[in-house]
């Protein structure tokens, strides 16, 4: 029998495609806001809310959770920090308290836990997070790392899927625009490692039988915004060489390089 799974965030856009993808487990999706087709197997919830959370996690017992709830977007964590203390850090520790320490935690972080001055970035290399989105997602690795020994902790790179939602990342939307023939300007000199949300997803259920605990970096290698838009536009057949104005940007840190080979080597896996 499979060990019952708990989902948050299972309405987003990489929460979808996960929900999707373990439809083969016994696994429950925690949706809030945004709609999700109703199942026994959906819920709605507020994370807010001790009680009810408390009760769910009663009812169903789940062996792993897969925390993906919170507010995603670094610029509106910034602009809102009050929100982005209760978004982030508040619903996870709503969340761990209520759960048995026995339970086998994942947890998707962010590479914007390191600040960008170093050349490359490893699990153990200082963390210095510049922006409020990184600060509440390092508070929550502790509180995350102090209750469960079993906890997958991952600091993923810029996710971006193939442009189906344009609001997803940059990537996404110049990939919607340039579907639409609209010019798009894009960064040439500022560089970071990627991850498409199709790979990720189909990394995850690697995860739920790995034994190899511990915080995680998840990256492509390095490529500049313009070249990895590039990239991504051969793969789909998407024609930029009218529509791609690439440009110089000032955004902190210029250049971002994630360290992976403690992924590579307990996974077997390299993120492209």
């Amino acid at each position: 029998m499979n060990k019952v799974i708990l989902l948050t965030g299972a309405s987003g856009r990489i929460g979808k495609e996960l929900f999707n993808k373990l439809e083969d487990f016994d696994c429950y999706g925690i949706y809030f806001k945004n709609k999700l087709k109703k199942n026994k197997k959906t819920i709605k919830l507020d994370l807010r809310n001790k009680k009810k959370l408390n009760n769910l996690i009663l009812k169903i017992k789940p062996e792993t959770v897969i925390h993906l709830a919170g507010m995603p977007n670094p610029t509106l964590n910034d602009r809102y920090p009050d929100k982005s203390k209760e978004l982030n850090l508040g619903i996870t520790k709503n969340l761990v308290r209520s759960l048995n320490n026995k339970t086998h935690f994942i947890f998707f972080s962010t590479d914007k836990v390191y600040d960008g001055e170093k050349n490359i970035y490893s699990e153990r290399s200082k963390t210095l997070p510049v922006g409020f989105y990184g600060k509440y997602k390092l508070k929550c690795e502790s509180i995350i790392r102090k209750k469960f020994k079993k906890h997958h902790i991952f600091r993923v790179a810029l996710t971006h899927s193939n442009g189906l939602d344009p609001n997803f990342s940059i990537i996404d939307k110049s990939i919607f625009l340039l579907k639409h023939k609209s010019k798009i300007e894009i960064f040439y000199n500022i560089k970071r490692c990627f991850v498409s949300v199709e790979q990720l997803v189909n990394f995850i259920p690697k995860v739920l039988k790995n034994r190899k605990y511990g915080i995680y970096n998840i990256g492509s290698g390095l490529f500049s915004y313009s070249n990895r838009l590039k990239k991504i536009c051969r793969l789909n057949k998407i024609n930029f060489k009218k529509n791609l104005i690439e440009v110089k940007g000032y955004i902190n840190p210029i250049s971002l390089k994630l360290k992976i080979n403690k992924l590579s080597k307990n996974f077997k896996i390299k993120f492209l």
